[in-house]
């Protein structure tokens, strides 16, 4: 009987143990903000935030309609209208009469004797969670105005794909009339292969709602995210493959119709005239993995553009050669203010040779 109120007491002392150690793990991750997961997306442990996303994804890929605001409608953010404020995480989200992030206001028409940018894209050039003065985009606007009069826009939406992106487009140049564009691309701008719908039904079953459930439960928790996070970070840097090669695999029919996409892209440009510099912007795992396979599609968008005679960049490299890539992302692929600093550093002289061969001559 000893012996049994013995094993039973040592039973619980080591779930009482556990239960400690996993609680003092808890607040040490959160207070000291270790897990870059909760850092940046607030509504995995509140679902009540203003921009929560359901099942932690944006739901690229569905129809766009055009309206009077954007040139589309943004049925990821829709907080994303004119002359609207956002602070979340204590970094303020202005956008200006236009509907587009931006502090200071500017008018359709460029300011007399100076060249107008454009950078469009998805979150990355909005710049998630980062102040607006510390974005790649302020940052290049800075440098060429020290030479040069230069107006640089940030034309970056939330959650967009290279399907809103046409219409970003197509609004950028009808209405306010830039000398060039530099575009913006991440993998997570190609739509998906099934729709959302169809992504519920495969996920429906007990066993799979179950399993759900218990991920749902891991979420909420800090310290389980801090460790999963250095967990796939150690696997990447091993050159191991982890659970993000899959999630990004795409089909031969799905890259050919992303290319078909930047073709009508590219030749609605070449009709009014105006270049384009497109930068391809890799995610964290693309930069940490030394894998073969994290860098294929950086490999097949090269070719295509090089086969088209398209200005591409591809900034993997940049990232990969610095000291300390891990610092670069605040999150799985949003930059932090490192990661802007050098994607200036690196745009610079492409944009200002590009600048330099545009002529005089005004298109409106």
């Amino acid at each position: 009987m000893e012996k049994k109120r013995y094993i039973l007491f040592l039973l619980l002392l080591c779930i009482a143990s556990s239960i400690l150690t996993f609680c003092i793990g808890e607040i040490v991750v959160r207070v000291f903000r270790l897990s870059k997961t909760v850092n940046s997306y607030p509504w995995i442990s509140n679902p009540d935030s203003v921009l929560a996303v359901p099942k932690f994804f944006t739901p690229q890929g569905r129809k766009f309609t055009e309206n009077e605001n954007m040139g589309f409608n943004n049925p990821y953010h829709p907080e994303l209208r004119p002359n609207n404020l956002i602070i979340l995480k204590g970094i303020e989200f202005r956008t200006n009469k236009y509907g587009f992030r931006s502090t200071a206001e500017y008018e359709n028409i460029p300011k007399k004797d100076y060249k107008r940018i454009i950078m469009i894209g998805d979150s990355v050039t909005f710049g998630y969670l980062e102040k607006e003065e510390g974005l790649f985009s302020s940052l290049v606007r800075n440098e060429l105005n020290k030479k040069k009069k230069v107006e640089v826009l940030n034309f970056g939406i939330l959650g967009n794909d290279t399907y809103g992106n046409f219409y970003v487009i197509k609004k950028a140049v009808n209405e306010f009339f830039p000398d060039m564009i530099v575009y913006q691309f991440a993998l997570n701008d190609i739509r998906p292969g099934v729709e959302l719908k169809e992504i519920d039904a495969k996920q429906s079953g007990g066993g799979k709602k179950m399993l759900s459930s218990f991920k749902q439960i891991c979420h909420n928790s800090a310290l389980y995210l801090f460790l999963a996070e250095r967990y796939n970070y150690i696997k990447l840097r091993l050159g191991m493959e982890s659970w993000v090669f899959k999630q990004y695999e795409f089909s031969e029919a799905r890259i050919k119709e992303e290319f078909l996409r930047f073709k009508y892209i590219y030749e609605f440009l070449d009709k009014k005239g105006i270049p384009m510099i497109f930068v391809f912007f890799p995610d964290d795992w693309q930069v940490f993995s030394s894998h073969p396979k994290a860098i294929k599609y950086q490999k097949i968008f090269n070719e295509f553009w090089q086969d088209n005679g398209w200005p591409y960049l591809d900034i993997t490299g940049v990232f990969k050669n610095t000291g300390k890539p891990y610092e670069l992302f605040l999150d799985n692929c949003h930059l932090s203010s490192q990661g802007h600093f050098l994607t200036a550093k690196y745009l610079l002289p492409y944009i200002e040779r590009m600048l330099a061969e545009i002529s005089e001559e005004r298109r409106y």
